[in-house]
């Protein structure tokens, strides 16, 4: 199997698995939304906070995100190994693995739960600030709706489900590879016209590059958030088949 075969594959469930939780998000969302306009919120910071993640809780956010992180990543995991044997690469599963996964998992649930947190302190701020102006109950609560709308939690989570979902499928690709012998790496994936100029940059190179200029590049902020491309290891035989040129890597 052709490495841009393997590389669309994994596109199409990753956008496969980011459609999905955006569909379920946005019907969390609106339940949020329906869920503060019947609550008993008030501007008391001892109990909005608990007030705020019960209604999560019952929206059903912290069920999305543990399925999606559970589920869908243990899928991604099982369909990458057999792209692996696909293409003629021997990987299997290991114990090792397991806790790398586990890791993973543990911190982009944890990313998650600061998302949540991070609309509740917000919202509490604005219905604090509601209450001093002598508004209505009623008005509190509609004008906390709308505030949802500008939070983190409202604006990026499907941002932060993308890029999740990226990097651990890069994370499952270095760690099944990491010890091919001879190895050196490309930037793999689509070009089109929504691809951001840096990435454009790498891809319009054709270049492949060392473990060094592969980390570096691997990393680079300027790809941070909803990058669709990988960073990907093959043999150089196979690189330069592909008309790739040995380069340092500089965008």
């Amino acid at each position: 199997m052709a490495i841009d075969t393997i590389i669309a594959a994994i596109d199409t469930k990753l956008d496969r698995e980011v459609t999905t939780f955006t569909s379920d998000f946005e019907n969390v969302l609106s339940e949020v939304e329906r869920l503060l306009l019947a609550s008993t919120l008030t501007a008391d910071p001892l109990s909005f906070d608990l007030e705020f993640s019960m209604i999560l809780d019952e929206a059903g956010y912290y069920a999305l995100i543990n399925h999606y992180i559970d589920d869908s990543y243990d899928q991604n995991y099982t369909e990458l190994l057999d792209l692996f044997k696909e293409s003629g690469l021997d990987v299997t599963f290991t114990p090792d693995d397991l806790l790398i996964i586990q890791n993973i998992k543990e911190l982009d649930t944890q990313l998650f739960l600061d998302i949540g947190a991070s609309a509740g302190h917000k919202l509490k701020s604005d219905m604090y600030k509601y209450n001093l102006t002598g508004l209505s109950r009623r008005e509190m609560l509609a004008n906390i709706s709308e505030s949802l709308k500008g939070t983190d939690l409202a604006k990026y989570s499907t941002t932060y489900a993308n890029t999740a979902i990226s990097n651990f499928n890069q994370s499952v690709l270095d760690m099944k590879t990491s010890e091919m012998e001879g190895e050196v790496y490309i930037y793999e994936g689509v070009n089109d016209g929504s691809t951001r100029d840096f990435c454009k940059c790498v891809l319009d190179k054709k270049k492949f590059y060392n473990r060094a200029n592969a980390s570096s590049l691997r990393s680079d902020k300027r790809r941070q958030w909803n990058c669709r491309h990988l960073v990907v290891p093959m043999f150089r035989s196979a690189a330069e088949d592909m008309g790739l040129t040995e380069g340092t890597f500089s965008c």
